[in-house]
């Protein structure tokens, strides 16, 4: 064997790394993508109630009642009041 030249076992044990390497590629990308998907789903969780909320507001408004969440009370309880606007 030459000086400068790799031995057998060592160019067999690279590739094998690498075919390990290749093969775990798409499940990293796919956990990264699950673990990033779960984190904004839990940073944005409660957007879905924050709609409702306009929803059950514009019902309202659109009934005469104004602005508010349940007839009577004179209390803002929309976040948003350019969705408000928009929607109804």
């Amino acid at each position: 064997m030459a000086a400068g030249e790799p031995d057998e076992s060592n160019r067999e044990a690279v590739s094998w790394s690498r075919l390990r390497l290749e093969r775990l590629r798409p499940h990293v990308f796919a956990l990264a993508v699950l673990v990033g998907f779960a984190t904004m789903a839990w940073a944005h969780r409660w957007l879905h109630e924050d709609g409702l909320i306009n929803l059950r507001v514009i019902q309202n408004l659109l009934a005469g009642r104004g602005p508010v969440y349940n007839a009577g009370e004179r209390v803002e309880a929309f976040t948003s009041p350019a969705q408000v606007a928009i929607v109804s």
